[in-house]
C-alpha cells in the first residue's frame, strides 16, 4: 500500500442519488464514493501519511486499499506532490494556452430567415414575409462550404429559418458530404418530405433536429402555429425509418404541462431519439417575462426528466451515452472559438444566437472565412470572455465543466456579454451535478467495446 497521498487542493463533494461524488474541480475528474469510502478518503486527506490515518480508521486493509486506488484512478489523489502539481498544469496549460486563433469544430450555416412558420419564442424573428433578397446564391453556399472545410471545421448545421424551404438545400447538404464535413440540419418538419429524405438526404445527411415541444397538438400548435405539430411527428417517422440520426429540440414555455413532457420524453427515449430541453432566451421574440416558465415548474420537469434518466443509467449503464466526460476542462461557453455563424447574407457572427451588429465580425462577400476567423476585433473579444473573467463563475465549482453558460443568453437578458444569469444557476449546477453521477456511474460498468471520444460527442 502506498504510504504518502498528495490531494487537490480544490475538492467539491456532492450528493447524488443516494452516492456521494468526489470531484477534483481543477482537473476536471471524479469518482463515486459510498458514506464509508467517503469517510476513509476524507480521514486519508487530513493525516500526512496513510499509516497515520490507517490507525484513526476501523477498517480493514482490502476497504482502504480499494478507496486508495479509486482516488488514484480518478486523480483524485496523486503518488506524489509533483504528480499533483503537473495535473493541474497540464488542465491550465489546455486553458490558458489556447491559440488566439482556434480551430472551429462547428459551422452554423443559416440558409434563409424565411420560415414557413412563426413560432412565437423564435430568437431569429423568421417567418413566411422575411425577405429572402440578397441571400447567398448556391454557387455562393458552395464556396463558404469548401472555405468553412478549408477552416478546419468537422461540422456543418444547416438552420434557418426552416432551411428545407430552399429548393437547393439538398444539393448543398449533399456537396458538404462530399466536401467530408458531417452534416446536420435543424428543422420544424413541416416542409419534409418523404420523396426528399429518401431521395436526397439519405445518405447526404447524418443527423437531423426536430422541433417538437409537446405530445399534445394543441400545446404544441399554440406555439408554432397551426397543424405544425402533425407535420413535425410526420417528419420525425420520416427520418425514423432511416439510418439518420434523429434529435428533437423542445422549448419550454408556460404553456408546457409537466406529465405531457415527461410522456414526451419517453416516448423519444423508447424510439432512440436524444431530447434536448431548451429554455427561452431573450432574443428575437422570446420574452421570459411573457412566455417563460416559472421556476417551480421548470425545477418540477427537470426533476421528473433526471430521475427518468436515473432509472435508466441504474438499470443499465452499459451503452448508456455519457453526457460528460473526465478531463474534458472548458472555460468557454465556444462562441466565437468552437462554432462561428454565417447569415444569408454572408454575415458571420460568434454564434447562431448572437447576431447582434455589435458581435458582426465580416462579410463573406468583402472578405474570405480564414481572413475574418483569423482578424476579427469581435471575435478575438468573445474568446477572451472566459470563467476567469466572469466574477459571479469564480467561486463556483462547476466553473470548468460550465464554461461560464451561454454568453448569448446571457447578453438577451442583460445586453452585457459578461453578466451572469444568477438565477439560472441553481438548475444549471442540478443537472451538471446529474451528469457528473451519470458519467461515473457509466465509466463503472464493463464496457462490451472500447468507447471513442467521438462516439459520445
Amino acid at each position: 500500500m502506498v504510504n504518502r497521498l498528495t490531494f487537490p487542493d480544490e475538492v467539491a463533494v456532492y450528493w447524488e442519488n443516494g452516492e456521494y461524488i468526489v470531484h477534483n474541480v481543477k482537473v476536471s475528474t471524479w469518482g463515486l464514493f459510498d458514506g464509508e469510502e467517503l469517510f476513509i478518503y476524507q480521514t486519508l486527506r487530513t493525516y500526512e501519511t496513510v499509516g497515520e490515518a490507517t490507525k484513526h480508521l476501523n477498517y480493514d486493509s482490502e476497504t482502504i486499499s480499494r478507496v486508495i486506488v479509486r482516488a488514484l484512478f480518478n486523480r483524485l489523489a496523486f503518488t506524489t506532490a509533483e504528480a499533483a502539481q503537473d495535473s493541474i498544469e497540464r488542465a491550465r496549460t489546455a486553458l490558458n494556452h489556447q491559440p488566439d486563433v482556434p480551430v472551429p469544430n462547428a459551422a452554423y450555416l443559416v440558409m434563409t430567415l424565411r420560415c414557413n412558420l412563426s413560432c412565437t419564442y423564435c430568437y431569429a424573428e423568421s417567418g413566411p414575409h422575411v425577405t429572402i433578397q440578397d441571400d447567398l446564391t448556391t454557387a455562393q453556399y458552395k464556396s463558404v462550404l469548401q472555405q468553412v472545410k478549408q477552416l478546419g471545421v468537422r461540422t456543418v448545421i444547416f438552420t434557418g429559418g426552416e432551411p428545407f424551404i430552399r429548393p437547393d438545400i439538398g444539393e448543398l447538404i449533399a456537396f458538404a458530404k462530399s466536401l467530408g464535413l458531417r452534416t446536420n440540419a435543424i428543422s420544424n418538419g413541416r416542409a419534409i418530405t418523404k420523396a426528399l429524405v429518401v431521395g436526397q438526404l439519405l445518405g447526404n445527411l447524418d443527423k437531423i433536429t426536430i422541433s417538437i415541444d409537446s405530445m399534445e397538438p394543441e400545446i404544441h400548435d399554440r406555439n408554432r402555429g397551426h397543424l405544425s405539430h402533425h407535420f413535425a411527428m410526420r417528419a420525425l417517422q420520416y427520418f425514423l425509418d432511416t439510418p439518420i440520426v434523429v434529435n428533437v429540440n423542445s422549448t419550454l414555455t408556460n404553456i408546457t404541462q409537466t406529465d405531457d413532457y415527461l410522456v414526451l420524453n419517453d416516448f423519444l427515449h423508447d424510439r432512440g431519439v436524444k431530447h434536448k430541453t431548451l429554455f427561452l432566451t431573450e432574443i428575437g421574440r422570446g420574452d421570459v417575462d411573457v412566455q417563460g416558465i416559472s421556476s417551480s415548474h421548470r425545477t418540477e420537469i427537470q426533476r421528473g426528466l433526471l430521475k427518468n434518466e436515473t432509472d435508466l443509467v441504474n438499470r443499465s449503464p452499459v451503452g448508456t451515452d455519457a453526457t460528460l466526460l473526465p478531463l474534458a476542462i472548458r472555460n468557454h461557453c465556444g462562441a466565437g472559438a468552437a462554432e462561428f455563424s454565417v447569415d444569408p447574407k454572408g454575415n458571420v457572427f460568434p454564434c447562431k444566437l448572437l447576431h447582434e451588429s455589435e458581435f458582426l465580425a465580416g462579410n463573406l462577400k468583402d472578405s474570405t472565412l480564414q481572413e475574418i476567423w483569423e482578424f476579427s476585433s469581435a471575435l478575438r473579444q468573445l474568446r477572451r470572455t472566459t470563467t476567469d473573467t466572469l466574477p459571479n463563475c469564480l467561486p463556483c465549482s462547476f466553473r470548468f465543466i460550465c464554461g461560464g453558460s451561454c454568453r448569448a443568453a446571457a447578453y438577451g437578458r442583460t445586453r452585457d456579454i459578461h453578466a451572469t444569469l444568477l438565477e439560472e444557476c441553481p438548475s444549471l449546477r442540478r443537472q451538471l451535478r446529474h451528469s457528473i453521477w451519470a458519467s461515473a456511474k457509466t465509466a463503472l460498468a464493463p464496457s462490451p467495446m472500447p468507447v471513442s471520444r467521438e462516439d459520445l460527442c
